[in-house]
Parts: C-alpha cells; sequence; structure tokens
C-alpha cells in the first residue's frame, strides 16, 4: 500500500483531490489543510470519509499561514518514499513551488491548480492574475523559464480538454466527484426538487442586489461561511457547502455571476448549463488590471458573451 499526501488550502481545493484518490484508490491518505474562515476540520472530515470509502486516511489542520506555505511542504518531503504521490497547489505560493524541485525521484508530484487563471497560460497567469506589480513584468522571461523547468507530474484540470494545465507535464481531465449523501439530503431539504438559478457573489457583486435588479424571487446562492442563501432567506449550516457543491446536486436551472471559477465548475458538471457572466473590476484590482481581458476571452471559447459590470448589483470594497 502506497501514501498520498494532499494539500488542501481552499476548501474547493477537495474538489481536485478528489481525481487524485479515485486514481490511487488503495492508497493511506494523508490531508493536511489551512484551517481558517473558510476551511474546517468537521467539512473536510465527512468529505474524505465518504470519498476514501473508510477509516485510511487522516485530516489535519494547521493555523499558522507561515507554517502552512513556507515549511509544510519540506516536511511533507520528508515523509515520501518511492512510489508515494504527493498533491499541492504547487503555483499558488512561490514557497511551495521552490519545493517542488526538492522532491526524490520516484514520486509522483499533482499539482492542485487554482483553476480559471491557469487557463491564461504560464505568461497570461502572470501577467493576468499575479500582475498587479512591475516587477511581474520585469521577471516575464525569468518566470517563463522556470514554469518551464519546474513542472508537477500531473494535474487534474477542469478546463481540459479546452486547456491543457500550464503548470504540469500531463493534464488529465477532472473527474467529477459525487456529493456526498448529508449534503445531498440536506440540499434535497432546503431545496427540494425544483430547479433555482445558482448566483454567484463575491468581489463587490452582492447576491441581494443582484437578485433584486434581475428580478429573481427564488434562488440559491453560496457563501464563504457556514451558510446557504435560498430565496432571499440565510440559512445556518453546520458544513459548508460551496457553488460547485450546489452544482453537484443537480438543482441549478442556471447561473448568474462574474468572472469566477465556478463558471468553468458548471461547465465541466452540466455543459449545457445557461450562464449569465458580468465583468468585475474587484478582480482587476485584487490580482491584475489585465484579469478581465483573460477572463473575457477564455469565455468566449466556451461560448459565453461576459456583459459590463453592473454598478447596481455591487458593495463596494477597499482592495488597499
Amino acid at each position: 500500500m502506497g501514501k498520498t499526501v494532499i494539500v488542501v488550502e481552499k476548501y474547493c481545493d477537495w474538489l481536485d483531490s478528489y481525481s487524485v484518490i479515485a486514481d490511487n484508490p488503495n492508497d493511506e491518505y494523508i490531508i493536511h489543510f489551512m484551517e481558517n474562515g473558510r476551511n474546517d476540520i468537521e467539512s473536510l472530515n465527512t468529505l474524505y470519509r465518504e470519498i476514501v470509502k473508510g477509516d485510511n486516511f487522516k485530516v489535519t489542520g494547521h493555523s499558522s499561514k507561515s507554517y502552512f506555505i513556507h515549511d509544510l511542504p519540506y516536511d511533507i518531503i520528508k515523509t515520501l518514499n518511492p512510489g508515494d504521490v504527493v498533491a499541492m497547489p504547487f503555483v499558488r505560493y512561490i514557497s511551495i513551488w521552490k519545493s517542488l524541485s526538492k522532491v526524490p525521484k520516484g514520486i509522483r508530484t499533482i499539482h492542485m491548480s487554482e483553476g480559471f487563471p491557469e487557463t491564461f497560460g504560464q505568461i497570461g497567469y502572470r501577467i493576468g492574475f499575479r500582475g498587479k506589480r512591475l516587477k511581474t513584468y520585469l521577471s516575464l522571461p525569468y518566470a517563463k523559464l522556470y514554469s518551464m523547468l519546474n513542472k508537477a507530474d500531473i494535474c487534474y484540470f477542469h478546463a481540459y480538454p479546452r486547456f491543457k494545465n500550464p503548470f504540469a507535464k500531463e493534464t488529465r481531465p477532472m473527474q467529477i466527484p459525487p456529493l456526498v449523501s448529508s449534503k445531498r439530503e440536506l440540499l434535497k431539504d432546503l431545496l427540494g426538487d425544483k430547479k433555482r438559478p445558482l448566483i454567484l457573489g463575491g468581489f463587490g457583486y452582492d447576491v441581494f442586489k443582484m437578485a433584486q435588479k434581475l428580478g429573481i424571487n427564488e434562488y440559491v446562492a453560496s457563501s464563504k461561511g457556514l451558510e446557504i442563501i435560498i430565496d432571499g432567506k440565510i440559512h445556518p449550516l453546520k458544513e459548508r457547502i460551496s457553488a460547485e457543491e450546489i452544482l453537484l446536486s443537480k438543482n441549478v436551472s442556471q447561473i448568474v455571476g462574474y468572472t469566477s471559477n465556478a463558471i468553468l465548475w458548471a461547465k465541466l458538471i452540466t455543459p449545457d448549463m445557461p450562464v449569465t457572466c458580468y465583468a468585475v473590476t474587484g478582480l482587476n484590482k485584487f490580482a491584475s488590471p489585465f484579469y478581465g481581458w483573460y477572463a473575457k476571452k477564455i469565455l468566449k471559447k466556451y461560448g459565453i458573451d461576459v456583459k459590463p459590470e453592473d454598478k447596481d448589483m455591487l458593495t463596494p470594497i477597499n482592495y488597499k
């Protein structure tokens, strides 16, 4: 029996980890996650208990972000043996990415994708997602060379086959995860058999303002916290439910949102899902002035035309 070590920084990273587990079904699983307001051990234990289909896993949380991104990767590498598998968000932080070169031979490395921004390509990722500072542009030749020389072995990518992941030697199709039984039952109780629009809020877009402006009375929306919004009412949860998990429930009739990762997940789970997508200057301020340009170009290949930002749907955010 081999060992698979998985590093989950964002809650939605579990979606990528499902494909890792599906391809290594008989391994022992060690999952490390970042403890914060968007992640919790109860939700992850529930997920992996059903995905692994047994008790051959251990979930460990880390409250120090500094340790998580600077030291944990190297501590994990020390525990690996030939034949093991390690899955991390290698490109998300340069400190984690640097650890890739320290992984001994005989160990399979899997890149947990950042998602949408990685469809931009190696240079596009730097310009369109990391391009807030002048040094990003000055260092492009070095960044391109580093990206070419430091690739993980495999990436399961939700945008494949339209796009290959630029940071892995091999891109494999993402296997669509099942919705765990507890969440399937909960969503059935909350939503019934009626399909609703899924409204995606974030980066200034306010779910309630979006619903009001568009005249949508019955809808569902996720939250970063332990709650879900249904028809304008907030329902507290014991386990978090992401937008992608709502999509997995098959209770969604259409998506209304902005240029987010959930749009690509929707097209993977339900390719003919109707999508209304708005531009968002918040992401231009958070990520790069060119984020919107790249996002619009990518979504065009999915047949999605990005509408101009609607100020009436926004709640101001200070990105300083």
